[in-house]
């Protein structure tokens, strides 16, 4: 849930610029598999490189990207047709979790 918390706000804060724009939330539970997808308009921003702020640090902010890194079992961003963008997240909660 915390991973997820953290990408939202990444998209808020940073790919939301302007009046109108919007994000759209899609989740499936598959076979244990819980997937996560985020998709948006705005720039391009690389959500696998090193975090700006290692935890070792207590900065203030910049740990969404170690807080994906660490809860998920993978992340994924693709780019799709006119700017937009898609975050996926997936994490495997085992056979017998239900949604």
């Amino acid at each position: 849930i915390l991973a997820f918390h953290e990408a939202l706000v990444n998209v808020a804060e940073h790919a939301l610029l302007a009046d109108g724009d919007e994000c759209r939330l899609r989740w499936r539970l598959v076979a244990g598999l819980l997937s996560v997808e985020i998709a948006y308009p705005g720039p391009d921003y690389d959500w696998s490189s090193d975090p700006s702020s290692p935890i070792g640090s207590f900065a203030e902010s910049g740990y969404g990207r170690t807080v994906l890194s660490e809860a998920m079992d993978s992340v994924l961003v693709a780019r799709g047709h006119h700017g937009m963008k898609r975050l996926v997240m997936c994490k495997s909660i085992g056979e017998g979790a239900r949604g």
